[in-house]
């Protein structure tokens, strides 16, 4: 399909695919929201103090928007729950609702059961059925024991399907019988050797007494992706808590950040640069990239590029001019007259500028994880394959949110150098050292390991130098991982998260001294 009348059509065609994913963020926002209101009138009634405090801060640069944000996507959520209530089900709310209600019992089980026994000449080919209470989906694990020798099927063997067999188990007294088996690894929806609405073991007791069995494994959600509702939820309300303790225990630092924030929002160049990213991120679904078939990785690697240089533009510019300029305009010299120091003011403007910087984030982030949905099912679409899976949409979705993180960390490195060089250059030399600061700390550690055509290791000794100096940028990049379709640690983001805070720490230390003797009059 090509045209503009194609667009609408390709995502109208299968919106199961690209909006369930984006349904399960926006309702753990919506449950988010749920738990602040809640939270917001009980600090109402408890102390009115507070509540007038956390009022407050809805009217701050950082907050509010976030929480517009949160409430776009929690009316989404919120009128997909209406139109699936009224038969308008473009979603798949009863799988959906079935593995949210199993999300707290995703755990081991273990259960005993009691098998009569039957002699040959009477069982015929009546087994008895024992129910696991799970469904086949649910089912990750299973080992049966027994204490006398039985058989049992997996499958009921009074039920013909076509091209199914039913598995047979012969278990001897003692012995055990697993799935699934070391040979065949994690059990797959292809390996899964259960059938129906619950899995079932159809027992036969041979025995001249009563069989003793016991079954015990590991269920988990059909759908373990609808962890993202909680997982969503705590965020949100971990952010904005988070946000309010700091406002409590640093008023004056908080004061200079929301001030900053809000001068740094309202700048066109802000607006411009949200907007023109929004536009680009939406226009990059629908642009072929030529790597038969793997558009999405290279639409995520374009794309964190793109939110990357934004995001250093935007805290270049706010740090400049809400540093380098207040101290030419002498309007710095105003705000330390009153009751707070220079590392107090200092702190104050780089928190500033990471909150200008984190709601870039957010908002871009937001929309690239939408246009990465979309992708998927275009690009199904386009290329004449199977329809695309709401799950792999979801997989595709969350691969791209450590890549997001990682290029925050980044963003703060380099707003924390911006902000040092605010407090002595003007806006345009900063901007200059900001992005070769950028360009110099993702080539360093390729100039390291060049040993090709450097006899005399020049090349290796600046390498060497520049990577001793500038922050190694390469450990926030994602591109090989995505290329290779790998998934990023946790451990790897708390490292890489130690590194930016060490080197941000480092960076405001020579900050302080810089700014400590310039003469502000």
């Amino acid at each position: 399909m090509t045209g503009s009348i194609s667009i609408p059509i390709l995502f109208a065609a299968n919106p199961t695919a690209w909006l369930t994913p984006i349904w399960l963020w926006s309702f753990g926002l919506l449950i988010g929201l749920v738990v602040l209101a809640a939270v917001y009138g009980l600090v109402k009634l408890l102390a009115p103090n507070l509540a007038q405090v956390m009022e407050g801060t809805l009217h701050e640069g950082f907050v509010g928007p976030v929480l517009s944000l949160a409430a776009g996507f929690g009316a989404f959520a919120l009128l997909s729950l209406v139109l699936s209530a009224v038969g308008v089900g473009y979603l798949p709310m009863a799988d959906l609702w079935r593995s949210m209600v199993r999300l707290p019992y995703s755990n081991s089980f273990s259960k005993s059961y009691t098998v009569d026994s039957v002699p040959v000449e009477e069982r015929g080919d009546k087994p008895q059925g024992i129910v696991l209470d799970y469904r086949p989906q649910e089912m990750r694990s299973v080992e049966v024991t027994t204490d006398q020798d039985v058989e049992f099927y997996l499958r009921d063997p009074g039920t013909f399907l076509p091209g199914s067999i039913p598995v047979k188990v012969a278990l001897a007294a003692g012995k055990s019988w697993t799935w699934p088996s070391k040979a065949s690894g994690a059990g797959s929806a292809e390996s899964n050797p259960f059938l129906g609405r619950r899995a079932t073991l159809y027992v036969l007791n041979a025995a001249d007494q009563r069989a003793n069995l016991k079954v015990s494994g590991v269920t988990r959600e059909e759908y373990p992706q609808v962890a993202t509702v909680p997982y969503t939820a705590l965020g949100l309300v971990a952010l904005v808590l988070f946000y309010l303790i700091l406002r409590l225990s640093m008023p004056k630092i908080m004061a200079v950040a929301s001030t900053t924030s809000k001068e740094a929002v309202s700048q066109p160049l802000f607006q411009v640069v949200l907007a023109v990213g929004a536009f680009l991120l939406v226009a990059f679904v629908f642009i072929p990239y030529n790597t038969f078939g793997e558009d999405v990785k290279e639409l995520k690697i374009t794309a964190l590029e793109l939110i990357m240089v934004a995001a250093v533009l935007v805290a270049a510019w706010t740090a400049s001019v809400s540093i380098s300029d207040e101290i030419e305009g002498r309007t710095a010299l105003t705000v330390l007259s009153k009751p707070i120091g220079r590392i107090q003011f200092l702190l104050g403007k780089l928190l500033g500028v990471m909150q200008s910087v984190s709601l870039l984030y957010l908002v871009l982030g937001a929309v690239l994880l939408i246009t990465v949905s979309g992708k998927v099912v275009y690009d199904v679409r386009e290329s004449s394959l199977p329809e695309a899976l709401w799950t792999d949409s979801f997989e595709e979705m969350s691969g791209i949110v450590p890549g997001l993180v990682l290029a925050f960390f980044e963003t703060i490195v380099i707003t924390s150098i911006s902000v040092a060089i605010s407090t002595r250059l003007p806006m345009l030399p900063n901007m200059m050292i900001c992005f070769s600061v950028y360009a110099l700390g993702n080539l360093a550690p390729m100039l390291v390991q060049s040993h090709v055509n450097d006899p005399y290791g020049i090349v290796h000794f600046v390498g060497q130098l520049l990577a001793t100096i500038l922050p190694v940028l390469e450990n926030f990049n994602v591109q090989a991982a995505i290329s290779a379709g790998w998934e990023v640690p946790l451990p790897y983001l708390f490292w890489a998260l130690l590194y930016c805070l060490l080197y941000s720490t480092i960076a405001m230390f020579f900050a302080l001294i810089l700014f400590e003797d310039r003469d502000l009059a």
